[in-house]
């Protein structure tokens, strides 16, 4: 009966429950290997029923003060009928990163079985 009252006493994480955690998003940058003076910044939230992924390149030309495109943003989920080929929709586009956004939220909803939200500038 106590552990029922602490647990009850516990806040909701997004309304989900006290079972459910909350991942501190992961980013990274790092070099491209074939441009020199060229990165790409990757900002990754893992969570226990979705993916949240956003990338970004810069080049050294470019003042880092200057606003990047947004670029598209893609949704992507495995499909239970067919594990070999998972469902995507573009909920934003431009038409140059649009075919990157897409192949990489279908790869990662294929390999984690998770659904997967996507944006790209790259």
């Amino acid at each position: 009966m106590a552990n029922m009252a602490t647990e009850a006493s516990r806040p909701l994480t997004n309304g989900t429950g006290p079972e459910s955690k909350m991942s501190e998003p992961i980013q990274f940058s790092m070099p491209l290997p074939n441009a020199p003076g060229s990165r790409i910044h990757t900002h990754l939230t893992i969570l226990a029923t979705s993916i949240l992924l956003f990338c970004t390149s810069t080049t050294a030309e470019f003042s880092s003060s200057a606003i990047p495109p947004l670029g598209s943003f893609v949704y992507a989920m495995p499909d239970r009928y067919n594990s070999s080929a998972p469902l995507s929709t573009p909920l934003y586009t431009l038409p140059s990163s649009l075919d990157f956004a897409d192949r990489l939220a279908k790869t990662l909803a294929r390999r984690t079985n998770l659904p997967v939200q996507v944006g790209s500038s790259v």
